[in-house]
């Protein structure tokens, strides 16, 4: 027998007829009756329940011969990890067979685009960056009142890592040598079992697990699920082979990784399923308009929710700190009394060498983060009426950009706070690097001018903004004085004119790089500042694209005050 649902109408009026027969029934068969009627599903035979898209019971059917299936497996998984800790503890050079024979084999792989690919698994999971994929799905789910998914991926995130982490101190089996590619140093850690592995094994895992549910609940987010899906396979699937390309581990490290992993994904289910039953939604039985409208319904509710709302003023005001020390330094740099030409990156690297610098950043980074995931809402909700004509699609694609490229900053923050990184490569260096790849792609050098000229583009709409002043619909001034709406309003005409002038020297430097052939030519914020500096009166034009920096930078502290944040 299997749970099926019957449609509205006949479901509703069942269940009343079998709530007023309950009532006079003995007190325990009366609870259990209700409180099957109050899962709103019925008995039905498995055919009926064929019928029905999308029926499933509140617990997954597992069999007794499913759950002893999985049991056998997973206590089989546990010998095999701790024959094999057990073997190393005794003698940690000992080498299982296909340990160099494997290890050497998959090294022959030395293409660098594929050797790239390969390797990203491993490093999108070093600790930081692992944390803070782990924190941002957590996040996620909170937002969207998912709680239970919050707390299992929680344990998900560490459970694996934890019993890794001990074993690893416990094992004490020596990391490959002398057949390496390259090895990590200084790490501290011994090789068995793989930290990464069993992390991504777990974590990963559980996500893919979530996705099976999602696509039953909200069949039209089918193209999102799926996106997501693809990004946990591929972890799963390279982040062994990654630690072998890497030399970091032999083959029988991230096979018990794999194992472990596993038993402690087979745990986080139980803990989930553990957590309450999963109630059928009461979408499943609406048209697919009304499942489209509900699912709009909750994601802009979301996105509207008090922690959206306090991440973007805090992203805001991170975004000014960000402009006051570009703008700050380049000042100085015009009056030639110190400063330097920095952009975004190296604004990080000035707040993490002040006192407390560490903690900043990372205060600095959360507000980064929170302006990234506001700019993400208004590309996909659209909270400034764009359209979906061509003009308003160009429009939120620019909010989806700026949103990856704080991400981006938020991420290289934590980084560099933490000690795992030296704050990442200038915008000049990236400019260089992405316009060299470009230009030998086929088609390169038109495909580098479009970038110019949507550049170009982006600066005219920057300038047209400072001119019409239309960024005041956006900000909430009725209650502040005269004087202050003013001054808001000014600030932000002057610093959207200094951005413009920074995206036209951009912009107009890909076509010059696409034009010669030379990526150097190619500019980031830092270069444009570089290229005025170096003009006929270049300190002098240096100085006002400075001062329209700063004005830009108390501007965006004052949509940390001001900016109307709402999705409706």
């Amino acid at each position: 027998m299997t749970h099926a649902t019957i449609p509205d109408g006949r479901a509703a009026t069942g269940r009343r007829h079998a709530r007023v027969a309950a009532e006079s029934m003995p007190a325990p068969l009366k609870g259990a009756i209700v409180a099957n009627l109050d899962t709103d599903t019925v008995t039905s035979t498995g055919a009926e329940a064929s019928q029905q898209p999308g029926a499933r019971s509140g617990w997954l059917p597992y069999s007794r011969r499913r759950v002893a299936i999985v049991a056998a497996l997973w206590v089989l998984a546990l010998a095999a990890v701790l024959g094999m800790a057990l073997t190393l503890r005794a003698h940690s050079s000992t080498l299982f067979p296909g340990d160099v024979g494997l290890l050497l084999l998959i090294q022959r792989i030395k293409a660098p685009a594929v050797v790239a690919f390969i390797n990203f698994a491993s490093d999108a999971n070093w600790p930081t960056p692992a944390g803070i994929i782990v924190f941002a799905v957590i996040l996620t789910f909170v937002i969207f009142r998912r709680w239970r998914y919050a707390v299992a991926t929680l344990i998900a995130g560490f459970l694996a890592d934890g019993a890794s982490f001990a074993l690893n101190g416990w094992v004490a089996r020596p990391r490959p040598n002398n057949v390496h590619i390259h090895a990590v140093k200084n790490i501290g850690l011994s090789s068995f079992p793989s930290g990464h592995v069993s992390h991504v094994t777990a974590f990963y895992g559980f996500l893919l697990f979530l996705s099976l549910q999602e696509l039953r609940i909200h069949p039209r987010w089918t193209p999102w699920i799926r996106v997501v899906q693809a990004v946990c396979l591929y972890f799963l699937v390279f982040i062994g082979l990654s630690r072998l390309l890497e030399g970091e581990h032999w083959p029988s490290d991230v096979l018990a990784s794999y194992l472990l992993g596993s038993m402690a994904l087979v745990v986080v289910i139980l803990i989930y399923q553990a957590l309450g039953r999963v109630r059928m939604p009461k979408s499943e039985t609406r048209t697919s308009d009304e499942v489209a409208e509900d699912t709009a319904r909750t994601a802009r509710r979301a996105a509207d929710s008090p922690v959206v709302t306090t991440l973007a003023h805090a992203g805001y005001a991170a975004k000014g700190v960000v402009y006051l020390i570009i703008g700050g330094l380049a000042m100085a740099a015009a009056l030639h009394i110190g400063g330097s030409l920095t952009d975004q990156a190296g604004a990080t690297r000035v707040i993490y060498h002040q006192p407390f610098g560490a903690f900043l950043l990372i205060l600095a980074a959360v507000g980064w983060f929170g302006y990234g995931l506001w700019c993400l809402v208004q590309a996909v909700f659209d909270t400034e009426h764009y359209g979906t004509d061509a003009k308003g699609v160009i429009a939120r694609l620019g909010y989806a950009a700026i949103g990856v490229i704080y991400g981006g900053l938020a991420l290289l923050a934590f980084e560099l706070a933490t000690g795992k990184s030296s704050g990442g490569k200038s915008s000049n260096a990236q400019a260089h690097d992405w316009t060299a790849r470009l230009l030998n792609a086929p088609g390169g050098v038109a495909l580098v001018i479009l970038v110019g000229v949507v550049t170009l583009g982006v600066a005219g709409a920057l300038f047209y903004r400072a001119y019409s002043a239309e960024f005041r619909r956006q900000l909430d001034l009725t209650q502040a004085p005269d004087n202050v709406r003013a001054g808001v309003v000014l600030l932000g005409r002057v610093g959207y004119t200094s951005l413009g002038c920074v995206f036209a020297i951009i912009g107009a430097f890909f076509i010059v790089a696409a034009l010669r052939h030379d990526p150097s030519q190619a500019k980031g914020l830092s270069g444009a500042l570089e290229v005025a500096l170096r003009e006929p009166f270049g300190s002098v034009l240096l100085a006002v694209i400075a001062l329209g920096l700063l004005a830009y930078g108390v501007y965006s502290l004052a949509q940390a005050r001001y900016r109307r944040i709402r999705v409706a």
